[in-house]
């Protein structure tokens, strides 16, 4: 019976060697699985923190862009106040003018009307002086 016995042990053997290998196959593959499975967790975390970072930089760029546009309407709002006054200013300037140009004409109507009253007493006198 030895015979039998060498060969069944070595039969046993393999058979227990192949099942703790399959053993260990399947540890390794469920292994394999986990750190797959982490793996592909880790990207999505680092994918949700670039989506956090781009969000981030978004929210900085419209408030950067909100408060360019606050200061552009400021800006809008004072060219039209300015504008405003200026054209007051200028119908002010026009209104004196005008004044200034009836006075002148006034001035100038007086002085010929002074011109001829000279020039009338000037003849006068003169016929005066020649009789």
């Amino acid at each position: 019976m030895p015979h039998v016995s060498v060969t069944i042990m070595p039969l046993v053997g393999c058979a227990y060697g192949s099942k703790k290998y399959v053993e260990e196959a399947g540890i390794v593959q469920d292994l394999r699985e986990e750190i797959a499975q982490m793996r592909e967790a880790i990207a999505q975390q680092q994918s949700m923190q670039n989506l956090h970072k781009e969000v981030r930089l978004l929210r900085e760029q419209i408030a950067k862009q909100k408060e360019e546009r606050e200061g552009t309407d400021l800006c809008v709002k004072g060219l039209e106040e300015a504008l405003v006054k200026q054209t007051k200013a200028n119908d002010a300037l026009e209104e004196f003018w005008d004044r200034v140009s009836q006075g002148m004409d006034a001035i100038d109507e007086d002085v010929i009307d002074r011109n001829r009253a000279d020039s009338f007493f000037d003849h006068a006198n003169s016929r005066d002086e020649e009789e």
